[in-house]
């Protein structure tokens, strides 16, 4: 039967092992460690996504202008616009 001081001695070494085997994970845990590997993780996304986000938004905003430019001079009541408009819709019949 073991004594009391050895049991005490066993636990206390293998605390200690325990203590030396996790050291080499501690810089891998807790909340420091998952709050660098997201923002690493979201600055790697938007560094990748931005510049077609980017060029998408810019070829979008020169269409919409465009567009814009055309109803510049609009004019609803123009008669070649009403004929226009009637020669698409029987082009499309």
């Amino acid at each position: 039967m073991m004594s009391l001081c050895h049991l005490f001695m066993k636990f206390v070494l293998m605390f200690a092992l325990c203590i030396l085997f996790l050291r080499h994970m501690a810089d891998r845990m807790g909340t420091p460690y998952l709050q660098r590997q997201l923002n690493q993780q979201l600055t790697n996304h938007i560094r990748d996504t931005l510049p077609a986000l980017r060029n998408r938004l810019q070829s979008q905003l020169l269409a919409m202008e465009k567009e814009v430019e055309e109803y510049k001079n609009f004019r609803p009541d123009d008669p070649a616009r009403k004929t226009k408009a009637m020669m698409q819709c029987v082009h499309i019949l």
